[in-house]
């Protein structure tokens, strides 16, 4: 690592550092976000559910595509040591493929859930009027999407694992 330049030490740092603090608050929806909406009462588990979706869908993508521009920069500028490259280069399209993990898995179920929080809007807190299967589906669904979710945080988590282990190696 004595032979890099100090900008390229500067990035590979910021984007492991913002890399792994990307993972594990996207795994934090997984592990503990997830179970405590499951614990609420529907109409509120939906509302609530949306609202995390759309604060997070701001937050997360941006910065994780530009982890995954980062690594592939870093690969570029290393291509001269073929084994950081390709390492650095696998970090990066471990960062990227939550980009077609989230369109193959997860958006059919964001679409499920939005249509399920806007039928519910207007029942308050308690899911009165609503059937015991609608309760199970929705329910269900959001215990689906947080499953799904772990699978994008485990591949981000993974990005820094492999870009930190490029760095150090």
């Amino acid at each position: 690592m004595s032979s890099q330049s100090n900008p390229l030490r500067n990035i590979q740092t910021s984007t492991v550092f913002l890399n792994t603090t990307l993972a594990g608050l996207n795994l934090g929806l997984s592990f503990f976000v997830v179970p405590r909406l499951l614990e609420s009462p529907t109409p509120l588990m939906l509302r609530q559910w949306s609202n995390m979706f759309k604060r997070t869908s701001r937050v997360f993508p941006l910065p994780t595509l530009f982890c995954a521009l980062s690594y592939w920069y870093m690969a570029y500028a290393v291509r001269h040591l073929p084994s950081k490259s390709k390492l650095l280069a696998a970090a990066g399209a471990l960062c990227f493929s939550m980009v077609p993990w989230t369109g193959l898995f997860m958006v059919s179920i964001n679409k499920k859930l939005f249509k399920k929080a806007e039928e519910t809007k207007d029942m308050g807190m308690m899911a009165i009027g609503l059937t015991q299967e609608e309760e199970e589906g929705a329910k269900s669904l959001v215990d689906q999407w947080g499953l799904y979710n772990l699978g994008r945080g485990i591949a981000i988590g993974l990005g820094g694992a492999v870009g930190l282990y490029s760095i150090v190696s």
